[in-house]
């Protein structure tokens, strides 16, 4: 009867959220070795959690990274995909890979990098040099670091959803009004 046709419903909905997610929502946070890194490092962007299998903050981090990396890939393709784009810089046209580096097992990929202590989250776009993150370490702190610096340049915003776009990722921002209407960011 009914109560059959919600269960079936309701299972055929879970079901359908999961396909989709599978493709889009689950973004795939890379093991990053000494072998590879220099080959992911061709990409755009390369956001890198170092971590220690036997480092209690290490474990609290873990999920909150693989949150923001999903949460990050959305926004991506949302980004990407509708008219909040800014000025059709590109900024989100980049390859992004998420990776983790097991510091024990990676010697020299923390001395590179000149990791201390654990959890550290990198930034690094190509051929500039890195930033560490050190915000929150919650999903929240570490999107915002990464949008900020996936966005951190200079960009026309000509739209108020342009604009709205902008003020949902930075705290603090300079906004100049020029002569062409536009308003630079």
């Amino acid at each position: 009867g009914a109560h059959t046709t919600f269960k079936l419903s309701v299972f055929c909905f879970i079901g359908a959220i999961f396909l989709l997610c599978s493709g889009v929502c689950n973004s795939v946070v890379l093991n990053i070795t000494a072998e590879n890194l220099d080959s992911y490092l061709l990409n755009d962007v390369v956001v890198l959690k170092f971590y220690a299998k036997w480092c209690v903050r290490s474990d609290r981090i873990a999920q909150e990274y693989d949150t923001a990396v999903r949460e990050l890939t959305l926004w991506q393709t949302d980004y990407l995909s509708g008219s909040n784009r800014i000025n059709n810089h590109h900024d989100l046209d980049q390859q992004i890979v998420y990776g983790q580096i097991d510091g024990t097992a990676e010697p020299s990929l923390r001395t590179r990098y000149k990791i201390w202590g654990y959890p550290v989250i990198i930034f690094q776009r190509k051929g500039e040099p890195y930033q560490v993150y050190h915000g929150r370490t919650d999903y929240r702190g570490i999107v915002k670091f990464v949008k900020r610096e996936i966005l951190a340049k200079w960009r026309d915003i000509n739209t108020p959803s342009q604009l709205h776009a902008f003020l949902q990722i930075e705290e603090i921002s300079i906004l100049g009004v020029f002569k062409q209407n536009k308003i630079r960011a």
